[in-house]
């Protein structure tokens, strides 16, 4: 029977509305122990009192970072999992990340904006 290897973990972390990354250092410490060797990103998403920023600009930051890391993350892995996580706020764009990621069909039309984004990611399930 085959060995297969088992996948570089790419774990991005969203934080909630107003939320700082660096409260999130007890999360990431908790997952190293478990997956020692995971990369686990944890981007400010710029969500501040009274911000007027867009979600969907929001978005597609997080889909290029993600495109950035796993280019890099293949580099280094035969295989790269990425794993979504969001707290509050950042969990709504984790859910819209994932769709975004898959690809548009008939039950998923984009906005204009994500038109870069039809097909599915190479990383996207």
């Amino acid at each position: 029977m085959e060995h297969l290897a088992t996948p570089h973990r790419l774990i991005l972390i969203l934080h909630a509305f107003t939320g700082k990354p660096w409260k999130y250092d007890l999360l990431k410490a908790t997952i190293l122990k478990s997956y020692p060797e995971s990369t686990i990103l944890v981007p400010p998403l710029g969500m501040k009192a009274f911000s007027t920023q867009n979600p969907e600009d929001i978005v597609l930051q997080i889909l290029q970072l993600l495109d950035e890391e796993w280019t890099k993350a293949l580099k280094k892995h035969s295989s790269v999992k990425i794993i979504l996580i969001g707290h509050s706020t950042g969990t709504v764009l984790a859910r819209k990340t994932y769709i975004i990621s898959c690809g548009e069909n008939n039950r998923a039309r984009f906005e204009d904006k994500f038109n870069a984004y039809k097909t599915p990611r190479d990383w996207a399930p």
